[in-house]
């Protein structure tokens, strides 16, 4: 990309980077949210969403390598024609017509490494045309800074900044500080994709486990959820049980040391260090 972000630049990222890794793992949600909010102002923008692709069983010679967008989170509301957001979680399923959409699949190529693509800057036989450039029409986008971060082997989580009609398209320092702020976001999005259970699975949790999944990293009791939930104590602990046998686990410290050991390894890491995207 040619571009280098000065040291102002890389302050703020730090100071970001340090909030998302502070903030409440039972508020993941929250974090992902203000994280969104503080990098888009960096970026000059305000609309966005979050988007998690997650490498699934597929016949040989699938398009996508098995990639498919799973989970798309709003940051800044975007709705689109498929889509139906769904309050617990504001967790949506993508149907399968994103497979053949032309940039999905040249955004997939590189997939296993953070990156960063402005759609305006596209070739045109990928951008033209595509399921992406009519959404974008339809929507009044004139331009979308994909930002990728290769969270595990089989998840990413894919951040979307958009610029409106009338508003100048990105450009190369504004890519060139989106790369640089995915070096630091290894918490949150690998607590993010975790709290979403796609670790041992296809598919997402349901609704009401994410619910007593997020209620069980506050600390709350079993009938603490039960009356959070509004549910029965005895419906409240099937909950639990299901949480845990999801994550392979059969305790709630065990459970909370998931979150922790994906903090230690990072907490410490150095700047320049997080500016190297992975590779």
């Amino acid at each position: 990309m040619g571009a280098s972000i000065s040291s102002d630049t890389l302050g703020q990222l730090v100071s970001l980077w340090q909030e998302a890794e502070r903030w409440p793992v039972s508020d993941v949600d929250g974090a992902i949210d203000r994280m969104m909010s503080r990098l888009g102002g960096m970026l000059g923008t305000s609309r966005s969403l979050v988007m998690v692709g997650a490498r699934i069983s597929a016949p040989q010679g699938d398009p996508l390598d098995g990639w498919r967008a799973v989970i798309l989170q709003h940051s800044v509301v975007e709705l689109e024609e498929e889509v139906a957001e769904d309050r617990i979680g504001r967790c949506t399923y993508l149907q399968d017509a994103y497979v053949l959409d032309t940039v999905t699949q040249f955004m997939q190529r590189q997939a296993g490494e953070h990156r960063v693509a402005a759609c305006s800057q596209l070739p045109p036989e990928v951008f033209v045309g595509s399921r992406t450039a009519q959404l974008m029409e339809a929507v009044g986008v004139v331009d979308r800074l994909i930002v990728t971060h290769a969270t595990f082997a089989d998840q990413e989580v894919c951040f979307i900044f958009s610029r409106e009609v009338g508003e100048a398209p990105f450009g190369a320092s504004e890519q060139a500080l989106a790369l640089a702020a995915l070096g630091g976001l290894d918490v949150l999005c690998e607590r993010y994709v975790l709290s979403l259970g796609l670790l041992h699975g296809e598919r997402p949790m349901a609704p009401r486990q994410r619910q007593t999944l997020l209620h069980l990293l506050t600390g709350r009791s079993e009938k603490e959820i039960a009356q959070a939930m509004e549910v029965s104590l005895a419906t409240a602990h099937q909950y639990v049980v299901s949480v845990y046998r999801l994550f392979r686990v059969s305790s709630r410290p065990e459970l909370m040391a998931l979150w922790l050991d994906l903090g230690a390894s990072c907490a410490h890491a150095p700047a320049a260090r997080r500016l190297a995207p992975r590779g």
